[in-house]
């Protein structure tokens, strides 16, 4: 786990940007991870770049089927030794990019013509249900341009797509040469790994230049593959705890779920019975706590394929100029796809009509008097970023709204994580400071677009469970309760 004095100087330090100076490789240390993983490289120049959030690109291919069991998630095994770099293979010619040359969100390589482009952007307008000539100027919103002809050295922009692709981080992607949200996303998940699993020096800004290019050409050279060394068994134990709050709910729903099973309307809350824990599908878990604190002092978990990953943030409602109060979202599994946060920036919205909610009413805290009142549908309910939150109070970042924070979380591989260094604390800080980022909700939204499938089903199943439900597995209930400890010991 580390401690706190080996977190700060491992993340605290600043990360140079594209066509900075060269600088040596930060915090590098011997890989711990059992498969083949390329030799760290010199560092060349710095990665900068600012990336918007990935959209709406569907579950992730199947994992090896995980069945769920009864019991609780077991601690990490020891990593093996790495086995020796393997030698280049012989197709792979090592090649340096210019300096100043840089590929980012929008560009496209000079050989892609405009009906692809044209069609790229329907695309992106028909999964995000948004014209995209309707969301603001910013870090989202892209612009599709040609690049001139790749100089010598570089790589184009189908070359990175099918290095990506062949290390599994652009499932389901096409090798079109347009640099569109899901290209972006494999690469800034890319190099998230660069930096937090071979601590190396990388900004996982999305934008991608010498650095990084060195970076991927080493690992191509090396022929490894990426390994988030997962927990055995954690996935699926959580899908386990999900499976049995299903069955206690069917027998004993309460008021709230009573009001949700009794719901006519159209909606993408799901009633009791209706709720899946399929493996193969990608399901975000929020944990509301039993007292309302007004801080990001939630926790959030990502299970996809077979991983799990932890998130901090808030699902409390937060403030609201409604005369009926707050929205709370009720408990459950709600149905979620990629869309625009106020048409600004990326994040996961109700799939249709909306999710179900409760106004609270002027002292927020839900009371019988306002069930009587009955439930809504609200398709405002989002999933996004929330800045960097931790001791901040969540106030306006949320009217309902379920809300990721940028500054830290939890890998994989039980690793805390921190990404102070360079999560923005404020949509104007990420849209103007090229050195910031949206950090881990970047992390999060990477994960769901780069290791998704086809467009057909771009769905995340979002549940959103109490303490209460949680502790139906106590093991499961004390480690989420660690989590959090960590977490909140940084604050």
């Amino acid at each position: 786990m580390g401690i706190l004095d080996d977190l700060l100087r491992l993340f605290m330090k600043s990360r140079p940007r594209e066509g900075a100076p060269p600088t040596k490789p930060v915090g590098t240390r011997p890989s711990t991870s059992p498969i083949r993983t390329p030799p760290p490289a010199p560092s060349t120049t710095g990665t900068a770049n600012r990336g918007p959030t990935a959209p709406p690109f569907a579950p992730p291919r199947k994992p090896a089927a995980t069945k769920p069991t009864s019991g609780t998630t077991p601690t990490p095994p020891p990593a093996a030794p790495p086995p020796p770099p393997a030698a280049p293979p012989p197709n792979v010619q090592i090649r340096t990019a210019p300096a100043g040359y840089l590929l980012s969100l929008g560009c496209h390589d000079a050989s892609v013509g405009t009906d692809l482009c044209v069609a790229y952007r329907k695309e992106v307008e028909a999964v995000t249900r948004v014209p995209l000539s309707q969301v603001q100027p910013g870090l989202d919103r892209i612009e599709i341009r040609a690049m001139p002809p790749t100089p010598g050295g570089a790589m184009s922009v189908k070359e990175v797509q099918a290095a990506l692709q062949a290390l599994g981080l652009f499932i389901g992607g096409r090798i079109d040469g347009i640099y569109g949200y899901r290209t972006q996303s494999a690469i800034r998940l890319f190099q998230e790994y660069v930096r937090t699993m071979e601590k190396l020096d990388c900004l996982p800004d999305g934008r991608f230049g010498p650095q990084t290019q060195g970076h991927l050409q080493r690992w191509m050279a090396s022929g490894a593959k990426p390994d988030w060394r997962p927990i055995e068994g954690e996935h699926a134990a959580w899908l386990s705890l999900l499976e049995d709050v299903k069955r206690k709910r069917i027998a004993e729903p309460g008021r709230v779920l009573e009001k949700v099973n009794a719901f006519s309307a159209a909606t993408d809350t799901l009633k009791v019975a209706d709720w899946r824990f399929d493996p193969d599908e990608v399901h975000l878990i929020g944990v509301r706590r039993n007292e309302m604190s007004g801080k990001f002092d939630d926790v959030f978990i990502l299970l996809i394929n077979g991983m799990v990953f932890k998130f901090q943030g808030s699902t409390e409602p937060g403030g609201s100029s409604n005369a009926l109060g707050p929205p709370h979202l009720t408990p459950g599994q709600h149905r979620y796809h990629f869309g625009w946060h106020q048409r600004t920036y990326l994040a996961l919205r109700p799939l249709g009509k909306g999710v179900l909610i409760i106004r609270a009413g002027a002292d927020r805290k839900l009371d019988d008097g306002d069930l009587d009142r009955g439930l809504e549908a609200n398709a405002t309910i989002n999933i996004h970023w929330g800045g960097r939150g931790m001791a901040r109070d969540v106030n306006n970042w949320s009217e309902g709204c379920q809300v990721i924070n940028g500054e830290i979380y939890i890998n994989a591989a039980g690793q805390l994580i921190k990404c102070d260094a360079f999560a923005a604390t404020s949509p104007s800080e990420a849209k103007t400071v090229t050195s910031k980022t949206r950090g881990a909700y970047n992390v999060l939204l990477d994960l769901v677009t780069a290791l998704s499938g086809d467009l057909s089903r771009g769905t995340v199943n979002y549940t959103l469970l109490t303490e209460a439900d949680v502790a139906i597995s106590p093991r499961i209930a004390k480690e989420l309760a660690d989590a959090r400890e960590r977490v909140m010991k940084l604050v």
